[in-house]
């Protein structure tokens, strides 16, 4: 890759501010010991106002309760949830 081709990836790829960054920080923070949700396999991300969830949680229950009570928390322009739910997490059977 040339020097030319690294600085357009860069341009394409935005980095997210120390906003964003701090924001998603809580969110974690929050879903963990607030909600008592094991954050582990999720990825929150904020980007221009809104929070991106990717990742899984072990119940339907959780992910609805995560979307549910995410945007009266936190402030957001839409909430764009991924969530899946794991099937092999054998605790929560």
């Amino acid at each position: 890759m040339s020097h030319d081709d690294e600085d357009s990836v860069s341009d394409i790829v935005e980095r997210p501010t120390p906003d964003e960054l701090r924001a998603a920080a809580e969110i974690v923070v929050y879903l963990e010991y607030e909600m008592g949700i094991d954050v582990r396999r999720i990825r929150v991300r904020v980007s221009d106002g809104v929070v991106h969830l990717q990742g899984s949680v072990a119940t339907q229950a959780e992910r609805r309760e995560i979307e549910e009570s995410l945007p009266g928390r936190f402030p957001m322009r839409e909430l764009a949830n991924y969530l899946t739910i794991r099937h092999d997490d054998r605790e929560h059977d």
